[in-house]
Protein backbone atom coordinates (compact mmCIF):
# COMPACT_ATOMS: atom_id res chain seq x y z
CA UNK A 1 0.00 0.00 0.00
CA UNK A 2 1.45 3.08 -1.04
CA UNK A 3 1.23 6.20 0.84
CA UNK A 4 -1.04 9.13 -0.44
CA UNK A 5 -0.83 12.91 0.33
CA UNK A 6 -3.02 15.52 -0.46
CA UNK A 7 -1.30 18.03 -2.85
CA UNK A 8 -2.65 21.33 -2.82
CA UNK A 9 -1.54 22.13 -6.36
CA UNK A 10 -3.97 19.64 -7.79
CA UNK A 11 -6.56 19.48 -5.19
CA UNK A 12 -5.92 15.77 -4.70
CA UNK A 13 -4.29 12.72 -3.28
CA UNK A 14 -1.89 11.39 -5.18
CA UNK A 15 0.66 9.03 -4.29
CA UNK A 16 4.04 9.90 -2.23
CA UNK A 17 7.05 9.82 -5.04
CA UNK A 18 10.20 11.09 -3.71
CA UNK A 19 12.77 12.37 -6.03
CA UNK A 20 14.93 9.94 -4.55
CA UNK A 21 13.10 6.79 -4.50
CA UNK A 22 13.07 5.38 -0.63
CA UNK A 23 14.19 8.70 0.59
CA UNK A 24 12.17 11.66 2.25
CA UNK A 25 13.65 15.15 2.26
CA UNK A 26 11.56 17.45 4.42
CA UNK A 27 11.97 20.84 5.46
CA UNK A 28 9.90 22.97 7.88
CA UNK A 29 10.39 26.56 9.03
CA UNK A 30 9.98 26.55 12.41
CA UNK A 31 9.44 29.23 15.41
CA UNK A 32 10.51 32.56 15.16
CA UNK A 33 10.97 33.20 19.12
CA UNK A 34 10.56 36.95 19.34
CA UNK A 35 7.84 36.49 22.52
CA UNK A 36 6.32 34.12 24.65
CA UNK A 37 5.66 30.16 23.60
CA UNK A 38 2.13 29.62 22.41
CA UNK A 39 0.39 25.88 21.35
CA UNK A 40 1.32 26.91 17.60
CA UNK A 41 4.62 26.26 17.95
CA UNK A 42 4.23 23.02 19.94
CA UNK A 43 1.76 21.85 17.43
CA UNK A 44 4.42 22.34 15.03
CA UNK A 45 6.72 20.34 16.62
CA UNK A 46 4.26 17.80 17.18
CA UNK A 47 2.60 17.33 13.58
CA UNK A 48 5.81 16.60 11.73
CA UNK A 49 7.82 14.73 14.20
CA UNK A 50 5.02 12.70 13.81
CA UNK A 51 4.90 12.36 9.78
CA UNK A 52 8.96 11.68 10.20
CA UNK A 53 7.90 9.03 12.54
CA UNK A 54 5.34 7.05 10.42
CA UNK A 55 7.78 7.88 7.45
CA UNK A 56 10.26 5.68 9.14
CA UNK A 57 7.92 3.38 10.02
CA UNK A 58 7.32 2.77 6.70
CA UNK A 59 11.02 1.87 5.96
CA UNK A 60 11.77 5.68 4.07
CA UNK A 61 15.28 7.18 4.71
CA UNK A 62 14.14 10.90 6.12
CA UNK A 63 16.54 13.49 5.76
CA UNK A 64 14.60 16.27 8.54
CA UNK A 65 15.76 20.34 8.65
CA UNK A 66 14.08 22.14 10.86
CA UNK A 67 14.75 26.18 11.16
CA UNK A 68 14.50 28.02 14.46
CA UNK A 69 15.18 31.64 13.70
CA UNK A 70 16.20 33.79 17.01
CA UNK A 71 15.33 37.76 16.60
CA UNK A 72 17.75 39.61 18.31
CA UNK A 73 16.41 42.92 19.18
CA UNK A 74 19.82 44.68 17.38
CA UNK A 75 18.43 44.10 13.74
CA UNK A 76 14.77 45.77 14.44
Amino acid sequence: MSIRIYNTLTNKKEPLNPIEPGHVKLYVCGITSYDYCHIGHARSSLVFDMIVKYLRYRDYRVTFVRNFTDIDDKII
